[in-house]
């Protein structure tokens, strides 16, 4: 029994086949291409660089993923700040200058992200940045970070803005993300941000004494 009356017949090692008609196994040699699904390597077939390779069986790497080695039984994730969008890939393409993503395994030039300019942010660190909903404004460039609420004793009506305005002079808001003008009452902005105010009574009790 066996190849040739000789037995046993050994299973090539990873990244090797065993040719037709042969007793030796051969190192598969290098091919740029992938194979898909559940289909399985016959003899003189190479293994490919960008699958993964179990029991005979290679599977494309998926988007998100990379192998660069012949024969492998896994792919390897995307490291930081690189991508690749399609399957089968043997390497990643590294994000622009300026650009980064936030975890590895990145599938998509989107999740390549900069700094958001002022006024815009980027909540699922994807682009493009969005504009600072109402009620916040962003002065400075930022990643992932929200635009901050605007103060107390301020509003913004708009998206997309850098800063919040000020409510007229003598009144303030009851709480941070004021959306409109008409959230600004007649109290004085450090009552309400000021340890001394009670806010269930409507009282302000500090240096300079009671004030309703």
């Amino acid at each position: 029994s066996g190849y040739n009356g000789v037995e046993p017949c050994t299973i090539c090692s990873p990244g090797q086949y065993g040719p037709g008609n042969s007793t030796l196994c051969t190192p598969a040699t290098v091919e740029l291409a992938y194979w898909d699904g559940d289909l399985s390597i016959p003899a003189n077939t190479s293994y490919p660089i960008n699958g993964s390779c179990v029991d005979g069986t290679c599977v494309a790497c998926v988007p998100g993923s990379f192998q660069d080695e012949s024969g492998s039984s896994a792919c390897d994730l995307c490291p930081l700040d690189t991508f690749t969008d399609y399957f089968g890939g043997d390497n990643c393409t590294r994000c622009a200058p300026g650009e980064q993503t936030d975890a590895e395994g990145a599938d998509s030039p989107d999740l390549c992200i900069g700094f958001c300019p002022p006024g815009t942010s980027s909540l699922s660190g994807q682009k493009p940045c969005d504009p600072c909903a109402l009620g916040t404004s962003s002065a400075v460039e930022s990643t992932i970070t929200p635009c901050p609420p605007c103060d107390f004793g301020t509003f913004m009506e708009v998206t997309g803005a850098t800063a919040c305005t000020a409510c007229p002079a003598g009144q303030g808001t009851l709480g941070r993300g004021a959306v409109t003008r008409t959230n600004c009452s007649g109290v004085a902005v450090k009552q309400l941000d000021d340890p001394g105010c009670n806010r269930d009574s409507g009282e302000y009790v500090g240096d300079e004494g009671s004030l309703t």
